[in-house]
């Protein structure tokens, strides 16, 4: 009896690259599709620049951190970065200290190179350091 071909579902997010922490957390977190709690969710607009990403990202050994970017349009303010985590307090939120570049296929690439501080918060008060890179990849549906 011939096997049948699976049913084409879609294009399949993921995503690559390692994020490296310290401070309250510490570790190098990658996108591992057993750990995740939601599927990967995001868009891009490559000729007008926006969009966003929101992806679970893990150590490996229990430790999940939620990372969320939003890019607006210009006139709306800053692109945004969130990080949330159950061994955080609360969502950590800053406008610096990343770069975003995305294409017409899909491709988001997030860059780190930043500490987090809690809003009007002095460098002492740091309370993560993000450095690394994430792609993901958005494959538009057909």
């Amino acid at each position: 009896m011939p096997v049948e071909a699976a049913a084409v579902v879609g294009p399949t997010k993921s995503a690559t690259g390692t994020l490296e922490v310290s401070g309250k957390i510490a570790g190098a977190f990658e996108w591992k599709k057993k750990d995740q709690k939601a599927p990967i969710s995001c868009a891009w607009d490559a000729e007008k620049e926006i969009g966003g990403l929101k992806v679970d990202l893990s150590d490996g050994a229990g430790k999940l951190l939620t990372v969320t970017i939003d890019v607006p349009p210009a006139d709306l303010g800053p692109a945004r970065l969130d990080v949330a985590s159950t061994d955080l307090a609360e969502t950590q939120k800053t406008h610096t200290g990343f770069k975003v570049r995305g294409d017409e296929e899909g491709n988001i690439k997030v860059t780190f190179d930043n500490t987090v501080l809690p809003e009007g918060a002095d460098k002492a008060a740091a309370v993560l350091t993000l450095k690394g890179s994430v792609e993901v990849s958005c494959p538009k549906k057909k």
